[in-house]
């Protein structure tokens, strides 16, 4: 499970693809996350 900062969740995404992983899934969770869109767009940002 990632967890944190957009650029380490990134990071730890980047580390699975590389490590041979062919799709990866992804939730946004939290207590105040009504609509997960901007993280999933700074998650994509981040993974440029």
């Amino acid at each position: 499970m990632l967890h944190g900062p957009v650029r380490d969740v990134a990071a730890g995404l980047c580390a699975h693809l590389d490590a041979g992983a062919d799709h990866i899934a992804i939730q946004v969770l939290g207590p105040d996350v009504e609509d997960p869109t901007p993280v999933y767009r700074q998650l994509a940002e981040a993974l440029r």
